[in-house]
């Protein structure tokens, strides 16, 4: 395979556009373009297309190239802006990093404001550095949802005139929750980045099963006597699903 590059211009683009050409033995008559994720262009043809008509081809196609990288600018910019921030109790934080001499091989997080300060060891590679953020944003999460699950779920437990046997966090990926009929209770930790609404909508789903242990009518008018819109909060909860990436750090 034989690999060149040419450019092609638009009024629409402050830089030419490089196009990668990938000649092919193999191929024999069709040529086409792919745009990838990283915003490489790249023109496979047979081997003894002439460049002048590969330009041509390519020209031919700058509406459509054009488009898929700015589609392509998109998603890249929602990606860094995802791995500069995290979610808490449905707000957006800034991640600030912060370097300390004091620290050795852990460190702590501390919320203020619309920020989220991660303080870390000074001269850590950035590979262990990396590491050690997740290390300590994960056992801060974990921190914040122990606290907030039980403290909602000792109220609610009272309102619904029940006693619950634990509560434990897990990182189970497939589920927000699950209870037993023991009244052991499991959340994922990450529910925590929900909005308050719908970890109560969670925690009084789970434990209206120590009442009912099914999906019953008797099970959804116990949840409706606590949360008379959980019909809303089960809807908010699909939506949240489907449009936050609970999983991008």
């Amino acid at each position: 395979m034989n690999i060149e590059k040419i450019a092609i211009y638009s009024q629409t683009m402050a830089q030419p556009i490089d196009v990668t050409l990938e000649r092919s033995r193999k191929r024999k008559r069709s040529l086409s373009i792919t745009v990838h994720k990283n915003g490489q262009v790249v023109l496979r043809a047979p081997y003894h297309t002439s460049t002048a008509d590969l330009q041509r081809f390519a020209i031919s196609k700058t509406a459509w190239i054009i488009d898929k990288l700015k589609k392509v600018e998109v998603k890249q910019t929602q990606t860094s802006t995802k791995k500069n921030t995290i979610r808490f109790m449905g707000e957006d934080y800034l991640i600030r990093i912060e370097l300390s001499p004091l620290l050795r091989n852990s460190g702590f997080c501390e919320l203020s404001a619309r920020n989220l300060y991660i303080y870390v060891p000074q001269n850590l590679t950035a590979k262990k550095q990396n590491i050690v953020i997740k290390t300590i944003l994960e056992n801060w999460y974990q921190t914040m949802a122990t606290k907030i699950f039980m403290n909602r779920a000792n109220i609610y437990a009272e309102q619904l005139n029940l006693k619950f046997q634990s509560i434990k966090l897990a990182d189970p990926k497939r589920r927000w929750g699950s209870c037993d009929k023991q009244g052991r209770i499991m959340f994922s930790w990450r529910a925590v980045m929900l909005p308050l609404e719908l970890i109560d909508y969670l925690i009084v789903h789970e434990l209206c099963h120590i009442l009912h242990f099914d999906h019953s009518k008797l099970f959804w008018h116990a949840v409706e006597n606590i949360l008379p819109d959980y019909k809303i909060h089960r809807k908010q909860l699909r939506l949240a699903e489907e449009t936050y990436d609970f999983y991008h750090f």
